[in-house]
């Protein structure tokens, strides 16, 4: 009996560190008319890398991150080079899903202290961001129709700011 009650005592603690960490480093994404508008006029940015998640035909966000950063990933496809043309065709599939269409959404991706991680373009606005300033690395969980609460990180999800 006292040995389950330690047992549970040390995963409650182990749990809540991993919580106050996560927390602790959290991002958010912040609705921003430029940066919908820069994936919209369909321009390419130097100095960021860019990713997408979803179809390659259509997909469900894109997302470019600036190249000082270093994003944790196996969820997103790295597109290198990107060019106008791909980010064209992304775009011109992205608004034929009437559904979808209306909602597309541009947003920086901002680290815990406000900094600017990247860009976001979706017609979902829930996501998860966990940033680590001094190591300049970032992990963005894919947008998804389930719980906008959940993220594959433990913590919890950010909605586009207004």
């Amino acid at each position: 009996m006292a040995r389950s009650f330690l047992l549970a005592a040390v995963a409650v603690v182990a749990l809540s560190l991993a919580v106050g960490c996560a927390a602790k480093n959290t991002g958010y994404l912040d609705r921003d008319m430029e940066a919908a508008e820069m994936f919209e006029e369909r321009n390419v940015l130097n100095g960021y890398t860019y990713y997408y998640t979803g179809s390659s035909v259509d997909p469900e966000a894109i997302i470019a991150i600036k190249d000082e950063w270093r994003l944790k990933t196996r969820l997103w496809k790295k597109v290198s080079p990107m060019t106008e043309k791909q980010l064209d065709r992304w775009l011109d599939n992205m608004n034929r899903n009437i559904r979808r269409a209306v909602f597309n959404k541009g947003a920086v991706i901002r680290g815990p202290q406000g900094e600017q991680i990247g860009l976001w373009y979706s017609s979902y606005n829930w996501t998860s961001i966990i940033a680590d300033p001094g190591e300049k690395t970032v992990m963005v969980d894919p947008p998804s129709e389930g719980d906008p609460r959940y993220n594959r990180f433990g913590g919890f999800g950010a909605r586009i700011r207004n």
